[in-house]
């Protein structure tokens, strides 16, 4: 029987995007408008996979994950929380709230069927029991680690996929394992030892599919809201794979190769032993790999500097015995084991884009472009689909007047935090059709709303309100033709 998935987000743009592009996996999909809904839901049936978006009107995201734990069919479905991007306290909470990992909004349909494919997946491996909330890398039987081989294998391509040409980390993870069991095989590890950190290696970074590619691909420094994004795939791919006993090691791999040997690594600030020896391996290997890589921010590291740093991080990032292993292993070169994978071919370059057609053409496409549409992405949030998108177009246009409705109603009444959901929804409905403008203003008016500002809203309410309109006559005549 095909997967049932529940789609509950309070925007009815939103929950018929996650619909589409769900169905056209083969996936059954049912589609809830609040947290009420959902709880009477799954007080009788039950569901394979829920994608919630935390910022509910009523019974928010967070309260309803809490209440929908406590129910015999909610206990163990696995819940991906729709976010907003960058918002590190949104996926803490969530996390602690028992989501299993997270999409960010608007949808990305590679994305997001990668990220429902794994949790599905992973899930298919978890049993009940609740693991330790700080597992150690306890070795399990070698007849264990083998079934599960060629899936941590699949999941390390998926994820090597969805990276290629879009970022510059693309071979990070089969690197990153193929080094760390060169370095376990120096270690005069067992066999069962090395095959588990090659799978370490493989998924270490499996929370890193939700750090949007521009922060990856960024050349300048991070801000320190990017940073906190970065750093929270540490924690979501702890929150992916902390279930599964088959494999023991992947989730204190995925939560801990930050964690540094003196103490001054994240999240946890562990030091020493109190780092899983594998885990501590593993960060040596994760970092020659890294270095050995272009980034977007540099260029690959000469030999000589990936010395370098090994010598000055021995004993304050990494372990020592493990770092002066990898020297004596670049020294002898037998190969040398962070060039073994090749590099990833750079991605193309972007075509230069078509100078802008005459306004207000007759065709729909080189209309909406003229007044600002991005048609191109648009097509890249509905499958390359142009029926889909023509879809998506006439429910935006329709829903306008409803929008406009609830913003006059939220202004009116003072409900900044109304006015926040109901500004963020239509700057994900406009990222979807790719009314890029209109989706700026929107995120702008948002951001007010947080703030409660109330001189900007009312500053720029009626403009938001103008472009809305026009953008939706505009999507309604692209949807009519």
């Amino acid at each position: 029987m095909q997967e049932l998935i529940l789609v509950v987000d309070g925007d009815g743009f939103h929950r018929r995007t996650a619909e589409r592009i769900l169905k056209a996996s083969g996936y059954r999909v049912g589609c809830l408008s609040s947290g009420e809904a959902l709880l009477a839901f799954m007080k009788s049936e039950k569901a394979d996979l829920i994608l919630l978006d935390l910022h509910l009107t009523g019974i928010d995201g967070f309260a309803t994950l809490q209440k929908l734990r406590a129910l015999p069919n909610g206990a163990n479905v696995p819940v991906l929380a729709l976010i907003e991007k960058y918002n590190a306290e949104d996926e803490t909470k969530a996390v602690s709230a028992g989501a299993e990992g997270f999409v960010v909004t608007p949808f990305t349909p590679s994305v997001l069927l990668l990220n429902v494919r794994n949790t599905l997946e992973l899930a298919g491996l978890r049993g009940g029991i609740k693991q330790p909330e700080k597992p150690k890398a306890t070795a399990p039987a070698p007849e264990q680690n083998t079934p599960y081989k060629a899936l941590c294998e699949e999941l390390a391509g998926m994820l090597n996929s969805f990276a290629e040409g879009e970022r510059t980390t693309a071979g990070h993870a089969l690197r990153t394992a193929q080094c760390a069991k060169k370095l376990a095989q120096a270690a005069k590890l067992p066999a069962d030892a090395q095959e588990r950190v090659y799978l370490m290696g493989l998924l270490h970074d499996i929370g890193n599919m939700d750090v949007p590619a521009e922060i990856i691909n960024k050349p300048e420094a991070l801000t320190e809201e990017e940073t906190a994004a970065v750093r929270a795939h540490a924690m979501r791919g702890y929150a992916l794979l902390k279930d599964i006993k088959a494999v023991q090691g992947l989730a204190a791999a995925a939560r801990w190769h930050h964690e540094h040997f003196d103490g001054t690594g994240y999240p946890d600030g562990i030091a020493g032993n109190d780092i899983p020896a594998e885990v501590r391996l593993l960060a040596v290997a994760d970092a020659c790999a890294a270095m050995s890589e272009k980034r977007s921010y540099r260029e690959m590291l000469p030999m000589s500097e990936i010395r370098q740093a090994l010598e000055d991080g021995r004993g304050t990032q990494f372990d020592p015995q493990y770092a002066d292993l990898m020297l004596l292993l670049l020294e002898k070169g037998e190969p040398d084991p962070v060039e073994e994978a090749p590099e990833p071919e750079e991605a193309a370059a972007e075509p230069e884009a078509a100078p802008e057609p005459p306004p207000l053409p007759e065709d729909p496409m080189e209309r909406l472009q003229a007044v600002g549409f991005d048609t191109e992405a648009g097509l890249r949030c509905c499958l390359g689909d142009a029926g889909f998108y023509k879809s998506m177009l006439l429910d935006f246009s329709t829903q306008a007047e409803k929008r406009c409705a609830k913003l006059n109603m939220a202004l009116e009444k003072r409900m900044w935090d109304g006015y926040r959901v109901y500004s963020h929804d239509l700057r994900e409905a406009c990222v979807t059709v790719g009314a890029a403008s209109l989706a700026d203003l929107a995120g702008s008016m948002e951001d007010a709303a947080k703030q409660a500002d109330k001189a900007y809203i009312e500053a720029n309410h009626e403009a938001l309100l103008a472009a809305l309109e026009e953008a939706a006559g505009h999507a309604g005549y692209a949807a009519s033709k």
